[in-house]
């Protein structure tokens, strides 16, 4: 075995300084990008992030469940007073600006879906106190994504359009054909 010579020490121990160098940096790029990965998939593996199909919640028998989004999916509203099996019934809510979601948002200009699971007639409104153009969802109907349904004009005339994204109040009650800013009884 041959011996090195001082200059090809030289460059032996300036490569593995290099080499040291190196890989300092590379641990610390990858200390840097560890723990937000880490944390990113903590978040996505406990579902506090929304994925492409959210379980719908299941609205119980004798309530009406506003959703967030269409096919009854996204976060849900069960507003004790548009539910005659709460003991919060009043049939009106004049005002959705403080009306929530189970995620907090508010349900101003923000329900996509909406299911009637009551024997009640339930009306959504454009804005609030129940003016403005307005759908009626029947007593029973189950789902109804709002992005296409029957709107009704304030004149009585009515056209088939999306309603997605613009009720601000609503009332519920026993009569269909009555438009009151109050239950429909």
């Amino acid at each position: 075995m041959t011996k090195a010579t001082a200059h090809q020490r030289a460059v032996i121990g300036r490569t593995a300084v290099l080499n040291q160098q190196s890989t300092r940096k590379l641990v610390k790029r990858r200390m840097i990008w560890s723990a937000p990965v880490a944390v990113a998939t903590t978040i996505l593996s406990l579902g506090f992030l929304p994925g492409t199909a959210q379980a719908a919640y299941p609205c119980p028998t004798d309530w009406v469940c506003l959703y967030q989004n269409t096919n009854a999916t996204g976060s849900a509203s069960v507003q004790p007073r548009l539910n005659p099996a709460s003991g919060g019934y009043v049939g009106v809510i004049n005002d959705f600006r403080n009306s929530h979601y189970t995620n907090g948002a508010s349900l101003q200009d923000s329900v996509s879906s909406i299911v009637n699971n009551t024997n009640q007639f339930v009306l959504l409104a454009e804005h609030i106190n129940q003016s403005g153009r307005k759908v009626l969802i029947t007593p029973y109907s189950g789902l109804t994504n709002l992005n296409d349904v029957y709107i009704l004009n304030e004149n009585g005339s009515s056209y088939r359009g999306s309603f997605e994204d613009l009720a601000s109040s609503a009332a519920a009650g026993t009569c269909g054909g009555c438009f009151p800013s109050g239950p429909l009884n």
